[in-house]
């Protein structure tokens, strides 16, 4: 659990969310490679990355 200041929560959901950004790419790149299918869905600490028709998206 967050404890710190609410300006430093943000600050971390941000980061979080572009590093999110990333493995959606990676995981495009992935599924590229045609070997086979993941779950379709990871979730972490506030963020969501789900598999649309357009790929891998942060939510």
């Amino acid at each position: 659990m967050f404890t710190g200041r609410p300006e430093d929560l943000a600050a971390a959901e941000a980061e979080a969310t572009v590093k999110a950004e990333v493995i959606a790419r990676l995981l495009d790149e992935i599924d590229a490679l045609g070997l086979g299918q993941t779950s379709g869905r990871i979730t972490g600490a506030g963020i969501e990355i789900r598999r649309g028709e357009q790929g891998w998206r942060v939510r």
